[in-house]
């Protein structure tokens, strides 16, 4: 059960939350229990550090209120995998509007999981291939290089999110100082003010989002900020920024 609830902590930043407002009071206690677990810990920096660190907090807290989750949110702990997806849905909801430490953390391990990272072993020789087909994985942030004329040249694009899911679409039109976001097919849009600080980086300022679970991260002049880091051909990585949490995404870019 422990990796369980784990894994359902790591990964749910890429899946959808449920709000459970009936149980909001046992929710937010266990929540600020997690929480303040986790303060304790806040000076680490390893992946295997933290994720010790927060299966021992998650634990003693869900441990210690194993019956009042089984009779007021109806999730049995004993009963494995669906059990933990569920409770880890209900408070990572929780805790990431209200624990800095807990959205710190989460964003280190899902970083280390999923950024470009240094590559020892025949990075020498696809470097010499065409960029388009060296695999993400290949990258370091490191190496990657553009030229304020390429990042001005994008300017104006849609930038489509790469992902392992062929039927569900997020992308982005960036037109100057304006951006407009398109989530799960066109379903859900939110809107941005882009402030250019250089060539190459800006700031967007969240106006206002039709998706639930943007407007449960954000509100309204949130800044986040961007970095383009590397452009090849029709594939760009942009650095993403908020409150000092950063990931690296690979993007298709379609010029406007």
């Amino acid at each position: 059960m422990k990796k369980i609830i784990l894994l359902t902590f790591t990964i749910f930043f890429y899946s959808a939350l449920t709000v459970y407002p009936q149980n909001k009071k046992l929710v937010s206690g266990i929540s600020k229990v997690i929480c303040n677990c986790l303060e304790k810990y806040n000076d680490l920096q390893s992946q295997k550090e933290i994720e010790a660190a927060m299966e021992n907090c998650i634990m003693k807290s869900s441990m210690k209120n194993l019956d009042a989750v089984k009779k007021e949110m109806g999730i049995d702990m004993t009963q494995g995998e669906e059990a933990g997806r569920q409770f880890g849905e209900i408070i990572s909801y929780e805790l990431i509007k209200k624990c800095q430490i807990f959205l710190k953390y989460i964003m280190m391990v899902s970083t280390d999981d999923a950024t470009p990272k240094d590559s020892t072993i025949g990075y020498e020789e696809s470097s010499f291939q065409s960029p388009d087909i060296v695999p993400y994985e290949k990258f370091s942030t490191d190496t990657m290089t553009t030229t304020p004329q390429a990042c001005l040249s994008i300017r104006n694009a849609k930038y489509v999110y790469v992902t392992d899911n062929p039927d569900k679409t997020d992308y982005f039109i960036l037109h100057d100082k304006k951006c407009v976001e398109y989530h799960d097919n066109g379903k859900y849009i939110s809107h941005y003010n882009i402030k250019w600080k250089s060539d190459c980086t800006y700031e967007s300022v969240f106006i206002e989002s039709s998706n639930p679970e943007i407007n449960n991260l954000l509100s309204k002049g949130d800044k986040i900020n961007y970095q383009i880091l590397g452009i090849y051909s029709n594939i760009v990585y942009i650095n993403l920024d908020y409150k000092g949490f950063s990931k690296t995404f690979k993007m298709f870019v379609q010029k406007q």
